[in-house]
Order: C-alpha cells, then sequence, then structure tokens
C-alpha cells in the first residue's frame, strides 16, 4: 500500500473492533466506494494516514472508474488490512 495525495473516494469501517488494542500496528477494514459504481468497489490503490496524540485519520483512495455510466446500488465491501507505522496506543481511528 502506497501513502497517497489522490482525493479519498470510500468509506471503511472496522472489520472488529473488538480486535483492535493499544497495540495493534494493523487494521483489518472493510472499503466500499463512495460513488455510484455498479456494485463495483474496485482495487485500493492508496490511503491518507494522519497521526495525532488523539487520532489517527484514515482516507482509503480505490481505482478510478472506468468513465462509463455506473448504476446506484450499495458497492461490495472490500476486506483489507491497513499496515501502520506506529501503534495505535490511545488514539481512536476516524
Amino acid at each position: 500500500m502506497q501513502k497517497t495525495s489522490d482525493a479519498v473516494n470510500a468509506q471503511w469501517s472496522l472489520m472488529d473492533s473488538s480486535a483492535v488494542t493499544s497495540k495493534s500496528t494493523s487494521l483489518d477494514l472493510g472499503v466500499m466506494r463512495i460513488a455510484c459504481g455498479s456494485g463495483v468497489t474496485g482495487g485500493i490503490t492508496g490511503a491518507q494516514i494522519d497521526y495525532s496524540e488523539e487520532n489517527i485519520t484514515i482516507g482509503m483512495v480505490v481505482e478510478p472508474l472506468n468513465g462509463e455510466p455506473q448504476t446506484c446500488q450499495s458497492n461490495e465491501t472490500v476486506p483489507y488490512t491497513l499496515e501502520l507505522e506506529e501503534p495505535v496506543g490511545q488514539a481512536h481511528a476516524d
């Protein structure tokens, strides 16, 4: 996974929040494209991660759509393990 400055275009949620501890250095996420994508999220191409004492702010980026018209049913949730540069500690993931 590469850090990116590309526009965030996907939402995420923790797959199992009870598995996250202060020592966790990875997060198991479910990632879903925000825009209409005919039910397809696509591949995850990058992440924006900002660390502070109170928060870890995460933005996910998925591959661009192909330019054709898309239908707007809910897109698939793609499982993804995000590796962090430091343990979660007491921060909250946003």
